[in-house]
């Protein structure tokens, strides 16, 4: 392509030489030396790179697809990467959070140990938790290099089935809420497990904290999530 190309539509960009650039989306326009005729032809636009993360993967997927003899090992990290467990924020009010999640490799009653076994609970929660697994009892989780601490008071205790609990931050202002998991079992005999935080006030800095709190769930849910292995022995 000559250089004396004329860009019709801003946004886009034309290169000499590019042979990748075929199929329309922007136009131009190209003066022959005779001026008696024009040319038209369609471009595709430049697009703004992906995130780090997304690059990644669809050049795992481009390997796969378009290079026969390629080395296969990318493809378990994409599959990975493309069958995480479902992981859903499927209500948020002034006052609550519901969040849902899968764990196809986790029963009903041993995800309910993950909540309630402190060896298990440091595997993904906590570093540090003190805890009576019974209705009535008391927690305390802790987070000593930030020193931040959790407490709170069973209020629903049934292993596999509910397990409801009070919740407090000592450096959070806003008054007690209060957490409830229900643990539905599914045919291929893992857990959903619906999560409702509520009890939060409807003034701004209880939503300021809500969504934080959004965040945290989210965060430690998914690593809950990549447990997957049971454990060879489990609470009696």
């Amino acid at each position: 392509m000559s250089s004396d190309v004329q860009v019709l539509e801003q946004g886009w960009r034309l290169q000499d030489g590019d042979q990748s650039l075929v199929a329309g989306c922007g136009r131009y326009q190209q003066s022959y030396p005779n001026n008696s005729q024009l040319a038209c032809a369609y471009y595709r636009p430049v697009v703004p790179p992906l995130p780090t993360k997304l690059n990644r993967l669809f050049r795992l997927y481009s390997m796969q697809r378009n290079t026969p003899n390629a080395n296969r090992s990318p493809r378990r990290f994409l599959d990975m990467a493309m069958s995480r467990p479902n992981l859903e924020l499927v209500e948020t009010a002034r006052d609550r959070i519901t969040i849902v999640a899968d764990f196809p490799q986790l029963s009903p009653a041993l995800l309910f140990d993950f909540w309630t076994s402190i060896d298990l609970l440091k595997k993904w929660w906590p570093p540090a938790a003190e805890l009576q697994p019974e209705l009535g009892g008391t927690y305390h989780f802790s987070w000593p290099k930030q020193d931040w601490h959790l407490r709170g008071k069973f209020s629903m205790f049934d292993r596999g089935k509910t397990l409801g609990f009070t919740w407090k931050w000592d450096h959070e202002s806003i008054d007690v809420t209060r957490v409830t998991l229900l643990f539905h079992p599914m045919p291929n005999g893992g857990t959903k497990l619906t999560l409702l935080h509520e009890g939060y006030s409807k003034n701004s800095e209880a939503k300021k904290t809500r969504d934080e709190h959004i965040e945290g769930w989210t965060f430690f849910l998914r690593k809950l999530q990549e447990q997957g292995q049971e454990p060879k022995s489990l609470p009696s």
